[in-house]
């Protein structure tokens, strides 16, 4: 009955399902009594020693303590930690800081503790903010002051130069920088939020690519949290579209496309980032899609008329022209953001599917269902937006006029001796040249090849939730019956496509040899794509047809043996249990009845030809049959299940609880309780760990308790108290723990 999710969840009782976030408050509510109960030196100190042992499990642990510590105390820790932090970053960076080289790492990590604690504080503000909206900078009141005290500006401030002025350091120490300022108010800040607009508005308008994905994740993150983010996404967008433009009159790529991939990808990765976007700009993101689409469709066709007259230049035609090094990465972007376009914004239309975003969820009432319509009624634009796309991609790269130049290309090479008899399907014609961006025209299919891939395995999520039955089953059956048919669009596409890449590949080792042979890869790919659909919701007749073409293309050289069994035994263990794959390799080996030793497959039993395989195929297949029980069963059934084998040596299945643990190490190797006795090593009979007489078991399956302890560090810090705490410089933590008790009483 309440309405915050945590505090139900943490009012659960024993028979609360055991979810991995229920798992960390528990834990987080063990453990962290144990760190806060005590003085703001030593929080400092252990924090310290978790940071260099063990950072996640710190983050872990602090970002499920809201129920557990009082805001106060969470605030004051994280004070403490960023003076700390800025003394060790402002010297690493100016190289005057001694100390092991992994101490950098350390900051950035404790800079990212900072920034849980103040996340967390800041959400518990009674403060009223949109459903869904990050706490930004909204402290509880009597915490306010205090945070904006210990947190200044000055302090900091040098360590956010701008791009052009940034030492090796300072970029990296930037991120967790601004991590961990992003809960801050930017009123508080005026200058950090300056920066940070400053920084980002350069980022999305320049051509300098010096921003990494991390650098521009981070500045989006904080903009999106401060609200900055405004219009600066919108020259990404411009310039965009304006690449679009000159690369369908087949004109070079210019300067600032890269940077502006760069900044829609980055847009795209990060999630925060990408529901402000999206709520936003929806419907520019979509423009620049069909834009992209379309220049790439008509890049093609002016390609393939230089592919009939090739230049008077002597140089070798283009077939996607000047800017065709740009194709891939663009490719790959624009099905990336047709994809979340359809499922983040289209309603569903079936069953067991993710509800999407939905601008009407932050008002009341009346006014909630009335912007309900108008919401759906947008997003209803978006739907079918990805499977359009490619589509309209697909069709492109594998259509009449790319087929016609392509058979032509294919009966140039075969005249000319490189290419085999028999695989060109038309008559050598006349003036027709390759072209010379061959590798181009290979990865992108590749980049398409894993985008139709991947539209397959999301189609599931174009079902909304089942809500009844009588006519609504029928609805919802007939929507199944809908994903059912687009899966199948989906897997006769791949075929489409994976037919003409493994064409054009061919044709590429037939004219330019010296690239290398391309083949390996190609079928080693394609076995990476018959195993995603095997995984996905493509049907299984459509996964073995497209593994008995992948099969038929093996020779004596191709693919390399190690590809061949990889492929062979992942399908293996995906559809072991399928007819259709026993089937498949029963026409390969054969079937054997009790007590004979093998049958050779009769071709009239099978709608395979088998015969005509390469003889590598039967052998790993004869292999791998052994080695899964059901196809053993089926095929095999005269073969003994293969007995596992012993471990050389001695074999003690109480090794781990015999080795020592941290705290024992620590302690000096004193023996525990824990630890089993020699004499009692002989009674262990491999099938359980059950107690010996006079000895109590404390592992994970007894229900014996272990043995009592006042604190969970009692052991972990008692000889760490001189050189931990004494590396925690005075003037910082002495200032910040004097300023802080100061307070003290007023905080509590």
């Amino acid at each position: 009955s309440s309405k915050n999710p945590a505090t139900a969840t943490a009012a659960a009782g024993p028979e609360a399902k055991a979810t991995p976030d229920l798992v960390a408050k528990r834990l987080a509510k063990l453990m962290a009594p144990s760190l806060f109960n005590t003085d703001i030196v030593q929080q400092v100190s252990r924090c310290l020693y978790f940071m260099k042992s063990n950072p996640l499990a710190l983050l872990a642990m602090l970002t499920h303590t809201q129920d557990v510590i009082p805001a106060a105390d969470r605030v004051k820790l994280a004070a403490a930690l960023f003076r700390y932090g800025l003394r060790e970053a402002s010297g690493h960076v100016s190289g005057t800081a001694p100390g092991p080289q992994q101490r950098p790492k350390m900051v950035a990590t404790m800079l990212r503790v900072v920034g849980v604690l103040l996340e967390g504080a800041a959400s518990e503000a009674p403060k009223k903010r949109k459903k869904g909206a990050a706490p930004v900078g909204h402290f509880p009141k009597e915490l306010e002051t205090f945070v904006y005290e210990h947190i200044k500006e000055e302090d900091f401030l040098h360590l956010l130069k701008a791009s052009h002025e940034d030492s090796g350091m300072a970029a990296r120490l930037r991120e967790d920088l601004l991590f961990a300022l992003s809960s801050l108010d930017p009123e508080r800040l005026p200058r950090t939020a300056e920066l940070v607009q400053h920084e980002l508005t350069m980022a999305c308008r320049s051509n300098d690519t010096a921003y990494t994905l991390v650098q521009l994740s981070a500045l989006m993150r904080t903009a999106v949290r401060w609200n900055l983010l405004g219009a600066s996404m919108e020259a990404a967008w411009e310039r965009l579209q304006a690449a679009a433009a000159r690369l369908g009159r087949r004109q070079a790529a210019p300067e600032d496309v890269q940077g502006a991939l760069m900044v829609a990808e980055a847009a795209f990765r990060d999630p925060d980032v990408r529901v402000t976007m999206l709520k936003t700009e929806a419907g520019i993101v979509k423009e620049t899609i069909e834009a992209l689409t379309k220049a790439f469709g008509g890049a093609l066709k002016k390609g393939l008329a230089e592919l009939q007259e090739p230049p008077k230049s002597g140089g070798a035609p283009a077939l996607l022209g000047p800017g065709a090094e740009a194709w891939p990465r663009i490719l790959g972007f624009v099905v990336r953001a047709a994809l979340h376009l359809e499922h983040r914004m289209a309603p569903p239309t079936g069953p067991s599917g993710a509800p999407p975003i939905r601008d009407a969820e932050e008002g009341e009432g009346g006014a909630k269902k009335k912007g309900a319509g108008a919401a759906e009624a947008s997003q209803s634009v978006f739907a079918g937006t990805a499977e359009a796309t490619l589509e309209s991609l697909v069709e492109a790269l594998t259509g009449g006029g790319v087929a016609e130049a392509l058979e032509a290309l294919e009966a140039m090479a075969e005249s000319m001796g490189s290419l085999g008899k028999g695989l060109a399907k038309k008559k050598a014609k006349a003036g027709i040249a390759p072209p010379g961006d061959l590798e181009v025209v290979l990865r992108a299919h590749e980049r398409l090849l894993e985008a139709l891939s991947g539209a397959s395995h999301l189609a599931v999520l174009r079902l909304a939730p089942a809500k009844g039955g009588g006519g609504e089953q029928q609805e919802g059956g007939a929507a199944v019956a809908a994903v059912e048919g687009a899966s199948r669009g989906f897997a006769s596409r791949l075929k489409a496509l994976e037919a003409s890449y493994w064409r054009w590949t061919t044709l590429a080792d037939a004219v330019q040899p010296e690239a290398g042979p391309r083949l390996p890869k190609a079928w080693a790919f394609s076995g990476r794509i018959v195993h995603q659909m095997s995984n996905s919701d493509i049907m299984t007749p459509d996964v073995i047809a497209a593994l008995k073409l992948l099969l038929t293309r093996t020779k004596d050289n191709l693919p390399a043996q190690d590809d061949l069994k990889k492929v062979l035994q992942q399908l293996f263990a995906r559809l072991e249990y399928e007819p259709q794959l026993v089937d498949l390799v029963a026409s390969v080996v054969g079937r054997s009845e009790d007590g004979a030793e093998g049958s050779l497959p009769d071709p009239a039993t099978y709608d395979f030809d088998a015969a005509s395989l390469n003889e590598r195929v039967k052998l790993v297949m004869e292999e791998l049959v052994l080695t899964f029980r059901n196809l053993r069963n089926k095929l095999r059934p005269q073969v003994p299940e293969p007995a596992l084998e012993a471990p050389a040596g001695p074999r003690d299945l109480r090794r781990v609880l015999a080795s020592p643990t941290p705290q024992q190490k620590m302690a000096g190797g004193r023996r525990s309780s824990r630890a089993p006795r020699a004499e009692d090593l002989e009674d262990i009979d491999g099938e359980s760990v059950a107690e010996s007489e006079g000895h109590r078991s404390y592992s994970v399956r007894s229900r014996s308790p272990p043995p009592r302890s006042d604190s969970l560090f009692e052991t972990c810090f008692q000889k760490r108290g001189s050189s931990v705490a004494g590396s925690v410089p005075g003037s910082v933590t002495g200032s910040v723990a004097g300023s802080i008790g100061g307070r003290s009483q007023d905080l509590d």
